[in-house]
């Protein structure tokens, strides 16, 4: 099995205090502060307004929606697979910028 502190995994904390320190990893955090940082430089408040609408679209699925958050690999009765914790949310940033604008 791999060891997470050889990739720097951060894993979820024993006494958060907020939602987000509960539910992501650093790594998710990192990643929605960085953009969260860039949509604030945006000028044209159309652009501010859809970006905005696409990290809240991409943070939810970059979380287990399970009453508890998970940091292992899990059945997810959602989807009906075996699913792992994501560490980025590229992968759902595509998905929804892709889908919002064809919307």
């Amino acid at each position: 099995m791999a060891n997470p502190s050889k990739y720097k995994i951060e894993f979820l904390k024993q006494n958060p205090k907020t939602f987000i320190d509960k539910w992501y990893f650093k790594s998710i955090t990192n990643d929605i502060d960085f953009v969260f940082e860039e949509i604030k430089e945006l000028k044209n408040s159309n652009n501010k307004n859809i970006s905005t609408l696409i990290l809240s679209r991409t943070m939810r699925p970059c979380r287990a929606t399970l009453a508890e958050p998970v940091s292992e690999i899990y059945y997810c009765s959602k989807c009906g697979k075996i699913c792992k914790p994501v560490f980025s949310i590229m992968k759902w940033w595509r998905t929804h910028s892709k889908d919002t604008i064809k919307k």
